[in-house]
């Protein structure tokens, strides 16, 4: 019902699906541009690493898994969940050689995040009251 969507429960429960589909964009936008969450390249590939992947030049992916274990869903309630596999969350610091190539955010949440999310937000917030 209508009174109960715009109670501050019931409005954030609407608002979690478009903030979930704003972060998951972003974890995606990293893999397009091959930068953090911050707009910072990764580190290339080294020439090594290139030869091993048969001349695949694309950080962070040879099968899609890396790519495939990463989204953001609506929790429960209210809120949202960022499930990050294994794979990448050996890549969000550096080991050995291999330098970090985050996808999470490191030192608090990103402008451009922030910005998703209050669009995303609003868009719910309007849907919502009407």
């Amino acid at each position: 019902p209508l009174l109960d969507s715009m109670h501050p429960a019931g409005v954030a429960m609407a608002q979690s699906p478009a903030v979930a589909v704003a972060i998951d964009n972003k974890l995606h936008d990293s893999f397009a541009s091959e930068c953090d969450a911050y707009g910072k390249a990764w580190t290339p590939l080294a020439a090594s690493t290139i030869k091993r992947k048969r001349g695949n030049t694309v950080i962070l992916y040879r099968t899609g898994a890396s790519k495939a274990q990463r989204h953001a869903v609506a929790a429960v309630g209210a809120g949202v969940k960022i499930v990050v596999g294994e794979k990448l969350q050996h890549h969000q610091g550096p080991s050995g050689k291999r330098p970090a190539r985050p996808v999470l955010p490191v030192y608090g949440l990103p402008a451009t995040w922030r910005a998703a999310i209050k669009t995303a937000v609003d868009a719910a917030y309007k849907r919502a009251s009407k």
